[in-house]
Order: structure tokens, then sequence, then C-alpha cells
């Protein structure tokens, strides 16, 4: 388990912490980015509440390496939608000049993250940054 630490936190702001579950590296076809209908129930919902995310979508063609040090892990995939906003800004330039059916390697962690409030109430949700992409 990790720690990370930022500003805010620094000026008694909430804590982010994470433990990796599993690691995923495969080869992939890149099928473009979608922007799907948000799922909650707001007035605005769901095409004019800002829910609703960007998605790049994978098809997986061969995996390289799966490590699993977590008790509970993503099994291998065929497909694998990442969340654009769990992206590093240089994953999401490159996600941004993919084509459609264009090649690529994909690294990703599947983490689970905790935020702790400074008044000691958390929140814990999986997060799967792509933490390595090359196009081919």
């Amino acid at each position: 388990r990790s720690t990370s630490r930022n500003k805010e936190e620094m000026a008694g702001g909430p804590v982010r912490s994470l433990e990796v579950l599993s690691t995923h590296d495969f080869s992939a076809v890149f099928k473009g980015i979608e922007k799907p209908p948000c799922r909650k129930r707001t007035a605005m919902c769901p095409d004019r509440c800002g829910h609703s995310k960007e998605v790049a979508l994978f098809e997986v063609t061969a995996y390289h390496r799966h490590e699993t040090p977590g008790k509970y892990h993503d099994a291998q995939a065929k497909v694998f939608h990442a969340d654009i906003r769990a992206c590093a800004d240089p994953v999401v330039d490159i996600l941004r000049g993919m084509l459609p059916g264009q090649n690529a390697r994909v690294v990703y962690h599947q983490n689970y993250v905790t935020v702790t409030q400074p008044d000691g109430t958390s929140s814990q949700f999986p997060e799967r940054p792509i933490i390595k992409l090359e196009a081919l």
C-alpha cells in the first residue's frame, strides 16, 4: 500500500492512498474513444450533467504479463475500457492521436484507492489508469 501526498493533503485536505491489485501488459487494437451517457439520476442526466466520461476502448490481442499481488484483482480480459480522466497527460495525448484500428501496447494498474477526509470519513473505489501506452 502506498500513500501519495499533494498540496491539498499537506494543507489538511484529503489523503489518498492506493493498493495495486494487478498489473496488465498486453497488445491490443485501439477501437476509439467513446462517451457513454451518464447513468446517474439527477434532473440533468444523462446528457447535460457533466458526469459522463470519455472511455478509450481496446480489444486485447495478446497478454505479455499479468501480475496479481492483490487478493482481489481483474482477470485477463479480451476488452479493456480506460477512463481517460485516470490517465496522465502524456498518455491522454497519445490516446487523442491514435486512430481506430491502430495497434498498441498497453500497461495498466488496477488500483484500490482510499480517500480519507480530514473528518475521518473515507471512500474507496477501483481505478484503472494506463501507466504506459505505445502506439504501434
